[in-house]
């Protein structure tokens, strides 16, 4: 039986991965583009001209309370310890009439251990805002919006319900079960409570749940439901290449 190999990382070394040349259907391979050569300005300018969406400045007002929640996988160290953009966004937000006191960092973790938060948001970032790591299993950090059409209970940290303005910042790269990371994602798991994970996550025996499907599958239309239910104002997701610099940005 014909069969290809492929070299693949695996903790810290490589193997070599053989598969039946049949059970192939198509071959992805990953296209490097230059980093961008200001990404801080690039995702400034992105949230005040989003798509299909309201600019920042005109959802904040002098005083207003702001969740800016972080992903967990690698822009907590974009916005943090490693490029510290979320000290432009914050700058941003103080022209706008935004305190530092009055917004805080949301650890969007879902039900991911997150040992490592405050050193990877580090303590330039930390020094100015409020921050809450996620807790998805303490019902003391939950608030209840209502359910979904899909019957799921969408329980959501506390912090970010009772913001004015709910900004998310995350990443574009194909995951399963959600087809995709980005848009909604950030709100279900990221800062929905277990059971409300858990219903969402029970939606993967589906057939037209698969890598890289968004349109008809139903554990990505739950959670952009949850994302609607919750009040998501505005998303940030970033798009790196292999060193995991930014490349492109879209909100």
């Amino acid at each position: 039986m014909a069969s290809r190999s492929f070299i693949v990382a695996w903790n810290g070394a490589q193997r070599a991965l053989e598969i039946p040349a049949e059970r192939i259907k198509a071959e992805l391979r990953f296209v490097d583009r230059p980093p961008l050569a200001d990404p801080a300005q690039a995702i400034l300018a992105a949230l005040e001209s989003p798509i299909a969406a309201p600019p920042l400045r005109a959802l904040v007002q002098p005083g207003a309370k702001v969740a800016l929640l972080t992903g967990d996988r690698m822009t907590d160290r974009m916005l943090g310890a490693r490029d510290r953009l979320a000290l432009p966004i914050l700058d941003h937000l103080n022209k706008l009439g935004v305190r530092d006191a009055d917004v805080t960092i949301v650890y969007a973790c879902g039900m991911h251990a997150h040992g490592h938060a405050r050193e990877r948001m580090g303590p330039e970032v930390l020094g100015r805002v409020r921050f809450v790591e996620h807790e998805a299993e303490d019902p003391s950090q939950l608030a209840y919006l209502g359910a979904t059409s899909r019957g799921t209970p969408v329980w959501i940290n506390k912090a970010v319900a009772e913001a004015d303005v709910r900004i998310g910042v995350g990443e574009v790269s194909p995951v399963g079960p959600a087809g995709w990371c980005g848009g909604g994602k950030i709100i279900l798991p990221g800062v929905s409570g277990a059971d409300t994970i858990e219903h969402n996550h029970r939606m993967v025996i589906s057939p037209q749940v698969r890598l890289g499907a968004i349109h008809r599958n139903p554990v990505r239309l739950d959670m952009e439901e949850a994302a609607d239910l919750a009040g998501l104002h505005l998303k940030v997701d970033l798009l790196v290449n292999s060193e995991e610099q930014i490349v492109d940005v879209f909100a």
